[in-house]
């Protein structure tokens, strides 16, 4: 009899356990678990490319940061890894987690204010400085030295040049508020914009910028490079706001990836 009542007061404590658990808890263990039950996780990154973080190498492989780390989620979930290229711009990557159409967005996606009131983030897995390429020939024109350059930026009230729905059109707005901000439709043509003098200068993160010289040592004649060494663009993973229980799953994944590398050493991991 003893024996029975020592049963029964045992499933009470633990229906009352299982009841404490809050149910958007319960729901979010379910979907990581439903993502295991269904055999397939699906990964958002841009239809464009962006090298080193998502590109076709040399090779003909499909390689990058965000491929290894979109590789490790599923290769832990133990379930084949589906790709979803339907964004167009970074800023479509956030319907397409809320809808559910993807379960996680890994696309050299920047961790912004805007972006966090509508999704949850991992911890950064790189950060880079944001960084502008001035037009060598507007800088004359405006009678800029480096000896003057850091007080000019900081009343800066000309125009810059960024990829339209991307983080460096808030990022524009928030560091330049007395600047005219022109949006592109692609880097190249904001590049190509800078080049011409069509923007005094063009704005995005350090990679970017090292890529641009790296590939073309002529554009430093035309552009001058400049860190914004104050100025951070932390890179993350971005999922459903529900999803507490995967970004934890997530964050677990990159701290055992130990990602360590800055813009430079990451060019050199990652060959075109």
């Amino acid at each position: 009899m003893i024996k029975i009542i020592r049963q029964i007061a045992a499933m009470t404590l633990l229906l009352i356990g299982v009841l404490a658990i809050p149910l958007s808890a319960q729901t979010d263990q379910f979907k990581v678990r439903e993502i295991r039950e269904r055999g397939y996780v699906v990964v958002g990154m841009t239809a464009k490319d962006q090298y080193p973080f998502y590109y076709t190498d040399s090779q003909g492989r499909f390689s990058g940061l965000d491929v290894d780390i979109a590789k490790q989620v599923a290769k832990r979930l133990e379930v084949d890894l589906v790709y979803n290229r339907d964004a167009q711009s970074f800023n479509d990557l956030i319907p397409l987690v809320l809808d559910e159409k993807i379960d996680f967005a890994s696309s050299k996606l920047s961790r912004t204010l805007a972006r966090a009131k509508l999704v949850l983030y991992t911890q950064p897995y790189i950060v880079f400085r944001q960084a502008l390429l001035l037009n060598r020939l507007q800088l004359v024109k405006a009678n800029i030295s480096d000896s003057n350059l850091r007080s000019f930026l900081k009343t800066f009230n000309a125009s810059v040049g960024v990829i339209k729905n991307s983080s460096y059109e808030r990022y524009a707005s928030l560091n330049f508020p007395k600047a005219n901000i022109e949006g592109y439709d692609s880097w190249d043509d904001v590049v190509q914009a800078g080049k011409v003098g069509e923007v005094f200068t063009i704005y995005r993160d350090e990679l970017e910028i090292f890529k641009i010289i790296k590939q073309d040592p002529s554009s430093n004649l035309v552009l001058k490079p400049v860190v914004l060494k104050d100025q951070l663009d932390p890179i993350a993973i971005a999922v459903h706001p529900e999803k507490h229980h995967f970004v934890f799953y997530l964050n677990r994944v990159l701290e055992d990836m130990n990602i360590d590398l800055n813009a430079q050493q990451l060019l050199e991991v990652y060959k075109e």
